[in-house]
């Protein structure tokens, strides 16, 4: 099986070690690549990584998540 390129709320969440509550404000505040499919919200995958390599270039705090 391919692997996915989309993930719901929670399972982006649990793939970044953050809350529920705070993987829906991320995508709320748009920081994560989105999309609706339905009434559905999925998160894209490319979109978790690019947003863990932006943290981690961040010169503020380069290895925290805010």
């Amino acid at each position: 099986m391919a692997e996915k390129i989309l993930v719901t709320v929670d399972e982006a969440a649990e793939r970044l070690s953050i809350g529920r509550n705070k993987a829906y404000a991320l995508v709320r505040d748009g920081e994560l690549e989105h999309i609706r499919v339905g009434k559905a919200i999925k998160v894209t995958v490319a979109g978790l990584d690019k947003w863990v390599a932006q943290k981690l270039q961040d010169d503020e705090a380069p290895f925290q998540i805010s």
